[in-house]
């Protein structure tokens, strides 16, 4: 049985794409699955400080009183959509929801979203989104 990154479910590759000063930054490539969690991500690397979390994930975006959802395509996971955090010395931060509406309003069926991963209350994953396009489609 696999352990670290390499034990999650699904996965299909892990990459060690830079390491310094004791900060390693890894990308792990996941097929099919019940989709990613930020625990599951934490439990991974036992041992050692999960600074964040970066995800790509191809979906249907839905909206509802709640705001937005990303259900992913294959696992069925759901991610909570969010605007990212405004940084310093911006005056707001970029409206990305409105760009999946966008896309959704023009009839786009499967959303690419990126984002920073985290956990909220009650187990549910978010993505503070840093872009949300047109996803290209699977290759055959």
């Amino acid at each position: 049985m696999k352990s670290g990154l390499e034990g999650l479910e699904g996965v299909v590759s892990v990459t060690q794409e830079k390491f310094s000063k004791g900060t390693g930054i890894y990308l792990v490539e996941i097929g099919e699955s019940k989709g990613v969690t930020y625990a599951a991500l934490e439990e991974a690397v036992e041992g050692y400080t999960l600074d964040g979390a970066e995800i790509t994930v191809v979906g249907a975006v839905e909206k509802d009183d709640k705001g937005h959802r990303l259900i992913a395509r294959g696992s069925g996971a759901k991610y909570q959509l969010v605007n990212p955090e405004k940084k310093e010395g911006e005056k707001e931060a970029p409206d990305v929801t409105a760009q999946a509406d966008g896309l959704v309003k023009e009839g786009v069926k499967a959303i690419q979203v990126k984002g920073a991963l985290k956990a909220a209350e009650g187990g549910q994953q978010v993505i503070h989104l840093e872009s949300a396009e047109a996803a290209k489609k699977k290759e055959e």
